[in-house]
């Protein structure tokens, strides 16, 4: 599916950003690309009636691939307060016990998991 292409090139521009420099021209406009094919993807998705567990796992996955390059790139560099760190942390291990809680629970299902961490994650 052409959705599916479309999150693929995003995960390829996360790792891709791996290698630029930060705040480089070429990081910037693979930055937009992938946030743009974010948008674009499920837009047609949607458009096209081709929305799918797979295109929905992958653009999780996708997400998931852009934020953590984007971390390992821009943490180094900016100067975080450690305290700022704690609660980021506490936030993410509440996060996940949450998560964790339902799933075992089984009341949590993927569409939803897939919500929530979209809104975790951007």
């Amino acid at each position: 599916m052409m959705t599916n292409t479309i999150t693929l090139f995003r995960m390829a521009a996360g790792i891709v950003l791996l290698r630029c420099p930060v705040f480089s021209p070429a990081f910037f406009v693979l930055y937009i690309a992938a946030g743009l094919s974010d948008m674009l993807d499920g837009f047609v998705a949607r458009k096209t009636d081709t929305v799918s567990e797979l295109g929905a796992r992958l653009d999780t996955m996708a997400d998931f691939v852009l934020v953590v390059v984007c971390l390992i790139k821009l943490l180094p560099i900016l100067r975080i307060p450690a305290w700022l760190y704690g609660w980021i942390g506490i936030i993410a291990l509440i996060i996940a016990v949450k998560t964790n809680c339902l799933l075992r629970r089984r009341e949590l299902k993927f569409s939803v998991l897939t919500w929530m961490t979209e809104r975790c994650f951007g």
